[in-house]
């Protein structure tokens, strides 16, 4: 069967290397090609600006770890003032607890004994877990495997506000709630709502759809009121929307992720600046058969292709050179007359987060005096 699938080949970045994530630096390192690469002076600027946008609109920070899925970083947002984070599998809380730090929220769903067990083991050992629940069935594991261990567990509730992924529906959100307040062992502290889903490059198109989506919210807070007391916490808002959630009264908490490091899909819908890119891969010219054509040593097992979406092919030169095919160890491009064998170039990706889940460890420079590798902890935790 023949794939309809076809690529994004879309690249109208053109500009100078002083526009890009440090060029130079990122390729100079003395590492062999294929390897990710991290700007740390730059990821540390990124988590600074989001931090400082929460504090001067009043709400609280609770990033998702799931972009970098590095403890180091995560205690260093927290350090900044991030109330705690995020992640999206019981595994991840456990590298993130283990690696120190102690105000989890699991932002998604958990239903099976085996993984509530190990939620409560983490509430034993101190941790300050947080779970996102939908459904009786998860709250009734939750529940069971927190009364087991003696503890209790603050739970969310995941409302779908029109991603059509996890979360109640908002005309079941009353009636889930009066039956949320059933469980011996749990306590529900307030709403979640993600809306990933909202990352249309236009912002004012964005804006529309956050604010249809606040009066849905605000209504289901009024519920929660009227039958739960006031919400503790209403967290919501990805990378490409906090900004705009961040100005409604009822929102407490946001939950961006991939601001650390930023990426292509970023600065085409206007949340970042191509500068403020904080990550990438860095590949070498590994065959040049005519003055147009050059294969790089890197292909999606190194970055992700998300949506369709190649990454950004940086040359030597600063200049960009149009992605035209990848496969597994291969990424061609045809539009190459600047390239020789043996060039280093800089791929930034569609997508941080699925790319980094692709690397056991990342170069890494801007951390400490020297440049080093850095352990990435929370890779390939999917369970």
């Amino acid at each position: 069967m023949v794939s309809s699938w076809q690529p994004d080949t879309k690249n109208d970045y053109q500009s100078s290397a002083l526009h890009f994530m440090n060029l130079e630096d990122s390729t100079a390192l003395q590492f062999d090609t294929p390897y990710m690469v991290i700007d740390f002076n730059q990821s540390l600027k990124n988590m600074k600006k989001v931090q400082s946008f929460a504090d001067q609109h009043g709400k609280t920070l609770r990033p998702h770890s799931k972009t970098h899925k590095i403890p180091l970083f995560s205690k260093r947002q927290i350090s900044l003032g991030a109330v705690g984070v995020c992640v999206q599998k019981v595994s991840e809380a456990e590298v993130m607890f283990d690696g120190g730090v102690e105000d989890i929220l699991i932002s998604n769903e958990v239903v099976t004994g085996i993984k509530t067990d190990r939620i409560a083991d983490l509430a034993s050992r101190g941790c300050r877990i947080k779970v996102a629940v939908d459904s009786e069935v998860g709250m009734s594991s939750l529940n069971e495997s927190a009364r087991e261990v003696g503890k209790e567990i603050d739970v969310i509730i995941d409302v779908d506000l029109g991603m059509d992924r996890c979360g109640i529906l908002p005309d079941d959100f009353p009636g889930f709630l009066k039956k949320s307040s059933g469980y011996s062992n749990l306590t529900v502290y307030g709403i979640m709502a993600y809306d990933g889903n909202v990352a249309d490059e236009s912002r004012s198109e964005r804006s529309r759809k956050v604010a249809s989506e606040v009066e849905t919210l605000t209504k289901l807070c009024k519920d929660y009121e009227r039958i739960n007391g006031e919400p503790q916490t209403v967290s919501v808002g990805a990378t490409s929307t906090y900004d705009l959630w961040a100005e409604y009264d009822i929102i407490t908490e946001l939950q961006p992720g991939t601001y650390v490091y930023y990426d292509r899909r970023t600065t085409e819908y206007g949340a970042s600046t191509m500068d403020e890119i904080a990550m990438g891969v860095v590949g070498t010219v590994m065959s040049k058969t005519h003055s147009n054509h050059a294969v790089i040593d890197a292909g999606y097992k190194s970055t992700s292709i998300d949506n369709g979406r190649y990454p950004i092919l940086i040359m030597p030169s600063g200049d960009t050179a149009p992605v035209t095919s990848m496969s597994e160890e291969h990424t061609v491009c045809s539009d190459a007359n600047q390239l020789k064998i043996g060039d280093r170039v800089l791929l930034l990706p569609s997508h941080a987060c699925t790319t980094t889940d692709q690397w056991d460890k990342a170069a890494i420079f801007g951390l400490n005096e020297k440049p080093g590798t850095i352990e990435i902890k929370g890779r390939g935790m999917r369970e």
